[in-house]
């Protein structure tokens, strides 16, 4: 219900994405991804499963990456909207 926001670092600085899913289900996965070509392609992050995303010690290489998280609840699968990172020197 509620999609993570555009986050503006500077170099080094850690970012925060999140999302709140709202569901009957009892368990909710989630899986975050990111683009590194303004959305066109997605690759699942390892390791990243809860419903917050740190980016820590953001690089000025990050900067313009998008991020957005698949939530699974049951039978049902949805993905959030994306968000970018601005990494600022």
């Amino acid at each position: 219900t509620t999609q993570p926001v555009s986050a503006t670092v500077a170099v080094d600085e850690d970012a925060t994405f999140s999302v709140v899913v709202s569901s009957n289900a009892d368990v909710v996965t989630y899986q975050w991804q990111v683009s590194t070509d303004s959305g066109v392609t997605w690759s699942d992050l390892s390791s990243e499963f809860g419903s917050t995303l740190v980016v820590e010690e953001a690089q000025a290489d990050l900067d313009g990456n998008q991020y957005r998280v698949v939530a699974t609840a049951a039978t049902i699968t949805v993905t959030s909207n994306a968000a970018t990172l601005t990494v600022t020197v």
